[in-house]
């Protein structure tokens, strides 16, 4: 399984935080457009960023499993994985043909990660489907439709594609839940509606798979006839119709190669399906001041290109300030409703000069809403560090809460305090883009199994949720806003400890982190509730 980008994402929080720190803190010699004014006010408030759609993924959102799948796989009959010939594909994922002495294989769910029972299996065209890895008993075969009794203990749930007919292939592979047999087409589950009702945002940055994304056109977008919605994310029409059912406000992250067609049918989209009265928060990508992903790679050549700073760092932030200007102006082209949009500006928590950097930058402070930041109390954890993984591994839980407790709350205090410094000079809201716990080991640090141990157990354990408790008061006292947890519901392993939840069976009122964040925002009047 692949280490995840975000938590090297925030390895770089760390490392960048302490070049920058260095550097002076001034404002960049331009009068503020809209001083001591704040153009768009966001009450402090509960939001939610849903985790990535994957095979290994827990949370399981949609009636049909199959969009969670990965890449189909080619294999030989001798079933040596992957030893098959290259597949002939579709637009959207189908396979078109299959080598006369081969077949081809979707991870659909891990073991343990989907629910015991019988299952539905329908497709479209002519072939073979059948569940691999001998999972299930077949209850009914007819062509089209499989019915299906299933052990999720015993092996991970995957489908073969043994045969397809070329002149009709299979396509439109569907695996229904067992509640859920009769359904039809793509929807979610009522458990996964009910889980996020009463959050007041949506953050769809991993939904839509928005880190190192080679989307460009609007043809490229991830569509409802896809076969699964793992590679290029979920579709527009199915982020839309989820904030409609949750009724919650909608942040939509555009793909950093996003051209200015695609900008305006994007938000076209929205401006026309979005309920009335619901808001689209509108992001250019995802941390383009972190240099762990591609989208900050791309701003930095093209900084550097057209010489906007000396500094290639400095010359991909400006080209950042550029790039969302320029979508926030296509944002008001397209609606007249300006309130039904937030226009944000994403930065690093640790260093206000980012922020200063690219909100002083030509006119963009203009056409922005808020400023975003990540402001999550981190302890991440190395070999060569200071604190090494050896050290670290040794500690008690309880000396572990008393460090974060003692300094690493504060220090995200005065991160937050630092950015709402910025934020009013330049009249826009401090939001929060992602944040909470931030325990990672990194560097090699993740294969020490005792510190990694450590980590999880401190998710795990009641002190956990008494600081975030403490962490979201001092955000509000800071003059926070909407603040979007990270992340909805993710199995914790040595790649960190995201999820507020890990599986949907957990007791909500045994999980320290979800408990608190539904504690606070049920404060601020929301209506989430603890449900299992």
């Amino acid at each position: 399984m692949k280490r995840r980008a975000f938590v090297k994402s925030g390895i770089a929080i760390a490392v960048a935080g302490a070049f920058l720190s260095r550097q002076p803190m001034f404002a960049f010699g331009k009068a503020l457009l809209n001083p001591n004014k704040v153009k768009f006010v966001s009450p402090a408030s509960m939001g939610i960023n849903l985790a990535a759609i994957s095979y290994w993924g827990s949370e399981l959102p949609f009636t049909d499993i199959f969009k969670s799948a990965g890449e189909w796989v080619s294999n030989a009959k001798a079933m040596q994985w992957g030893s098959g010939p290259k597949l002939d594909i579709d637009e959207h994922g189908w396979v078109k043909r299959l080598d006369a002495a081969g077949f081809a294989t979707k991870m659909v769910a891990l073991a343990g990660l989907y629910p015991t029972g019988i299952y539905t299996i329908l497709f479209d065209g002519e072939g073979e489907v059948q569940l691999a890895f001998n999972v299930g008993k077949v209850i009914k075969a007819l062509p089209g439709k499989l019915v299906v009794k299933v052990n999720s203990a015993s092996m991970p749930l995957a489908v073969n594609l043994n045969k397809t007919n070329p002149k009709n292939y299979v396509r439109n592979i569907r695996v229904y839940l067992p509640e859920y047999q009769s359904s039809e087409g793509v929807t979610y589950t009522n458990e996964f509606i009910d889980r996020w009702a009463g959050m007041a945002c949506i953050r769809f940055m991993d939904f839509i798979a928005t880190n190192n994304s080679k989307i460009q056109h609007w043809s490229d977008r991830p569509m409802l006839e896809d076969a699964s919605y793992s590679l290029k994310g979920v579709p527009l029409e199915l982020m839309v119709d989820l904030a409609n059912k949750l009724d919650a406000d909608a942040w939509f992250c555009i793909p950093h190669l996003a051209d200015d067609d695609y900008v305006e049918k994007y938000i076209t989209y929205i401006d026309q399906h979005l309920k009335p009265g619901l808001r689209a928060w509108i992001e250019y990508s995802n941390e383009v001041w972190n240099s762990v992903f591609n989208q900050s790679k791309y701003c930095v050549d093209i900084g550097v290109k057209t010489a906007l700073a000396q500094s290639p760092r400095d010359a991909g932030l400006l080209a950042y300030a550029r790039r969302c200007r320029d979508i926030f102006k296509i944002v008001a082209k397209v609606s007249d409703n300006k309130k039904r949009y937030v226009c944000v500006v994403a930065s690093q928590a640790a260093n206000p000069y980012v922020s200063e950097k690219i909100l002083s930058f030509e006119d963009l402070v203009e056409y922005a809403d808020a400023l975003a930041i990540a402001p999550y109390f981190s302890f991440n954890v190395a070999p060569n560090d200071v604190l090494n993984d050896k050290e670290v591994m040794n500690w008690s839980l309880d000396k572990l809460f008393e460090y974060l407790e003692t300094v690493k709350l504060p220090e995200a205090k005065k991160w937050i305090e630092d950015s709402k410094k910025v934020s009013e000079r330049y009249g826009l809201s401090l939001v929060a883009y992602e944040a909470g716990q931030h325990l990672t080991a990194y560097r090699g640090a993740e294969n020490n199994t005792q510190l990694v141990d450590l980590f999880s157990k401190a998710n795990a354990h009641p002190r956990m949720g008494k600081l975030y408790s403490r962490y979201l008061k001092d955000w509000e006292q800071s003059g926070g806003g909407l603040l979007c947890a990270f992340s909805s519901m993710s199995v914790w392993s040595k790649w960190g400890s995201w999820g507020l939840l890990e599986r949907p069976t957990d007791n909500p009122e045994q999980s320290a982190k979800f408990k608190s964040v539904v504690e606070w925002a049920q404060s601020h009047g929301q209506s989430i509730k603890l449900k299992k």
